[in-house]
């Protein structure tokens, strides 16, 4: 593990209040906003929770395995199925469009890691 990664984080799920799930970093897909809360999207669960997008961007600021590319998703970069354009899509089929403030970090990450001879 990298200086600056946690192996996982502690969530309450809206569902229940006196649960805190404890969710792998490896299992985490993405963050999504929506409204006053977060939707964590999770391999084998989704978790809601009444945080905002700006808390999990400081969680994660210096962990080069997340990466938000839309004011409302910060996505982990493993679970990248695909890009068409602008458009992202996630293992477990979660799709968006890459926002206009995230551009340059959509570039960058292609940029990083494409095999050189391939355009797009």
């Amino acid at each position: 593990m990298l200086i600056n990664q946690r192996e996982f984080i502690l969530i309450k799920d809206t569902s229940d209040r006196h649960t805190i799930f404890k969710v792998s970093c490896e299992e985490i897909i993405a963050f999504e906003a929506k409204g006053n809360y977060v939707v964590l999207h999770a391999i084998s669960e989704t978790y809601k929770s009444y945080i905002g997008i700006s808390v999990v961007a400081e969680l994660f600021k210096n962990d080069s395995r997340f990466l938000q590319l839309h004011r409302s998703f910060i996505i982990s970069v493993q679970h990248i199925r695909f890009f068409r354009g602008d458009n992202v899509t996630l293992k477990g089929g979660l799709s968006f469009n890459v926002g206009d403030m995230y551009r340059q970090n959509f570039v960058k990450l292609v940029a990083t890691h494409i095999i050189k001879g391939v355009k797009i």
